[in-house]
């Protein structure tokens, strides 16, 4: 019988050690936490990423929380050397299917003696199929060609490219397009250019990824042999230009060529420049805008001008600006104080005036008045200033002298004479 119960004994001594051991631990984990806190500070670190781990073959589609905030408590000495590189944000949906999953945030510290607090504690992430397949290459002008000029239809270096992504929007995908503007392309064109993604109806699918990006391109450039593009220049007639007026500034029009349709034979034998009908500018004192029509030979009958039939032409006229001299005008005094003379020399001066051409042709010397103010000046000798005043628009006026010397004196008084 005794025999039989030494097994017992021996699980019993197994048990009881396993559990003072267990205890140990739990006694030795305690006394860790209580040194720990007693001794310990916080730190907190923001903008921790987080790692996502998923099974192959799953793509991530919403994820609103892509950073945490941990808060650490740790003795000082811990926390001076901790970095962010130390701490660990994990979230494990390894074995969890497309849809909506929300699992525990694991966050692990590589310093010992620091404990964790992370928030938020947990992650909710969406997670969709992923897709691949190949989409045809193909392209749209945006802006064609110069109407002398045909384009070719483009060559591309891949016909077909892989997009992948989620599976929803993959399967949005009919085609990579590729976008050409050729408005100023003359020469044959030869290019890397960028492939988009789009819907059926030409949309722009956002979300997946095209392999390769960027593509080879060739589109080959013809001239057309029924249009070229000829020079214009405006007729206009300056000799119909009033006198004293003048063209001054560039003169502009638009468009500066047009594009002329017509047979091979006849485009051969047009001018390198057509001409508009005149523009006669009798009567044109001010700047102006004007629409001529262009003039075709009469003898070339296939020809036709593209859209613009006429050209706008835009002129500036000024009055031409020159100089004149009026003499002997006479001297006025102004402001002379009561019982004050004043006796001056020259009595008459010049003006010479500067402005317009048409306004000075018609100044006459009535039309100035020369003036000395006197005002506030007592007897003695004086240099005073001669002011010229005009009643027209002219740009400036010279007085010739511009300083009259003007000697001021009182006034003789005549006694009065009694009646007998």
């Amino acid at each position: 019988m005794m025999m039989q119960r030494r097994p017992n004994n021996r699980r019993q001594v197994l048990l009881s050690n396993a559990i003072w051991l267990l205890a140990s631990l739990l006694l030795s984990s305690f006394v860790w936490i209580i040194a720990v806190t007693e001794d310990a500070q916080e730190r907190r670190f923001t903008t921790l990423g987080v790692q996502v781990e998923f099974d192959d073959g799953l793509i991530i589609t919403d994820q609103p929380t892509r950073n945490v905030r941990v808060t650490v408590r740790a003795p000082q000495d811990v926390l001076g050397l901790l970095t962010s590189e130390d701490i660990v944000v994990q979230a494990d949906f390894t074995g969890l299917g497309p849809g909506t999953h929300t699992v525990e945030l694991d966050t692990d510290i590589s310093r010992r003696l620091a404990l964790a607090d992370t928030q938020p504690r947990q992650i909710t992430v969406t997670f969709e199929e992923q897709l691949a397949q190949q989409v045809n290459v193909t392209f749209e002008i945006t802006d064609p060609p110069p109407l002398d000029f045909d384009n070719g239809v483009p060559v591309f270096g891949e016909s077909q490219v892989m997009v992948s992504g989620p599976r929803s929007e993959v399967q949005e995908v009919v085609a990579a397009v590729a976008s050409f503007d050729l408005s100023d392309q003359q020469d044959t064109l030869e290019q890397l250019v960028r492939l988009t993604p789009v819907d059926v109806d030409g949309n722009v699918v956002d979300g997946v990824t095209l392999n390769p990006q960027n593509v080879t391109a060739t589109i080959e450039m013809r001239r057309r042999d029924d249009v070229i593009r000829v020079s214009v220049s405006p007729d206009i007639n300056f000799g119909t230009l009033q006198d004293g007026y003048v063209i001054s500034g560039p003169i502009l029009y638009d468009p500066p060529t047009v594009f002329v349709y017509g047979s091979p034979e006849d485009l051969a034998q047009i001018p390198s420049t057509l001409e508009t009908e005149q523009i006669d500018l009798t009567d044109r004192l001010d700047d102006f805008e004007v629409n001529v029509p262009i003039i075709l030979p009469e003898d070339l009958s296939s020809l036709r001008v593209n859209d613009e039939q006429s050209i706008n032409v835009s002129l500036i006229i000024d009055a031409q600006i020159t100089n004149r001299q009026l003499d002997d005008i006479p001297i006025v005094i102004t402001g002379l104080n009561n019982g004050l003379t004043a006796e001056f020399a020259p009595t008459e001066a010049s003006a010479v005036i500067t402005g317009a051409q048409p306004i000075l042709d018609d100044l006459q010397i009535e039309d100035i008045t020369i003036t000395l103010n006197l005002a506030g000046l007592g007897p003695g000798i004086h240099e005073v200033n001669a002011v010229a005043g005009i009643g027209m628009d002219v740009q400036s006026v010279a007085v010739l002298p511009p300083t009259i010397q003007v000697t001021i004196g009182d006034a003789e008084v005549t006694p009065a004479v009694e009646t007998p």
